[in-house]
């Protein structure tokens, strides 16, 4: 495989809030021997982030994974990672794209509590509004998914990134929106 990676990313509290990220990778896999397993592989990510107050930003995400050729691997996706509101891992293909906006912004600076014996307190919750779009086939392209919604994010010591999302499903090739409604909790940082 060869790989081509771009990053210019400012990263804020819970992920970049500037800059942009690219990564294209080209692969081939093929058993020599016995010739079982021939195929080529196409990785495409971009991601940008658009600086809108200088602690907001909105991201974008967009991403191709394609294999094609004689027992080509199948990708997945589906989880807080990437199509959020959809059982993880739940979508599967040999070809997958996905597209992602969210708006980033600051929440909460500082929650705390005084008690007579000294203070507790918590800092560094982000909120964001996010569209996830993706679909994913082997042959035949079946269908669009999406999810819509919002979430919060806690930065925890600046190692770890809580997260916790709530949402609508889009379903039915983006027709209708699911009847109830997702949550989704999950550690690390935002795309």
């Amino acid at each position: 495989s060869l790989s081509y990676v771009w990053d210019t990313s400012l990263w804020g509290p819970s992920g970049p809030l500037d800059g942009d990220r690219m990564k294209l990778t080209l692969a081939y896999t093929t058993d020599v021997r016995y010739s079982n397993v021939d195929y080529y592989t196409v990785i495409a990510d971009y991601r940008n982030y658009f600086r809108l107050t200088p602690r907001s930003a909105l991201a974008t995400r967009v991403n191709l994974w394609y294999n094609e050729g004689k027992e080509a691997r199948r990708y997945f996706m589906g989880g807080s990672w990437d199509l959020r509101g959809w059982d993880r891992w739940s979508i599967r293909g040999k070809k997958i794209w996905i597209v992602s906006e969210e708006l980033r912004f600051p929440f909460v600076d500082l929650l705390g509590i005084r008690f007579p014996f000294g203070a507790i307190s918590f800092g560094s919750f982000r909120g964001a509004l996010f569209a996830d779009f993706g679909g994913a086939w082997d042959d035949t392209y079946r269908d669009t998914k999406g999810s819509l919604g919002g979430g919060l994010r806690w930065n925890l010591g600046g190692a770890l990134v809580l997260r916790y999302d709530i949402g609508k499903r889009l379903e039915g090739n983006l027709s209708r929106l699911q009847t109830g409604i997702f949550h989704q909790f999950f550690f690390g940082w935002d795309f």
